[in-house]
């Protein structure tokens, strides 16, 4: 299992416009993606206010792929470089990660 992991601030004044792209765009997207085998939205604990943020990063998705070959199809897809240039106007120190998945309980 491999866990994709993608750290991010939203730029200031751009929040509500990026509630909704994710909204419609973003989370429909990659939630019809049959490789993604789960998916999870993390929000900084101590918040932020239209990308003024009091930690960073402010969010981070996690999502989680039987391999990465599976994580590396979606990369491929003229789809995904769509979305992820639209993403890219709204988010700024952007950080990827990639990690096994070892459960333990």
């Amino acid at each position: 299992m491999i866990t994709f992991i993608y750290a991010y601030d939203i730029l200031p004044g751009k929040s509500a416009e990026f509630a909704e792209w994710a909204r419609k765009v973003g989370l429909p997207f990659w939630l019809k993606q049959p490789e993604v085998k789960s998916l999870r939205l993390l929000l900084n604990f101590f918040g932020a206010a239209d990308g003024v943020a009091i930690g960073s990063p402010q969010r981070a998705i996690m999502m989680d792929f039987e391999s990465m070959a599976d994580f590396e199809k979606i990369g491929y897809r003229e789809e995904t470089k769509k979305v992820a240039a639209e993403f890219h106007t709204f988010v700024k120190n952007v950080k990827t990660y990639y990690f096994t998945t070892t459960v333990i309980k």
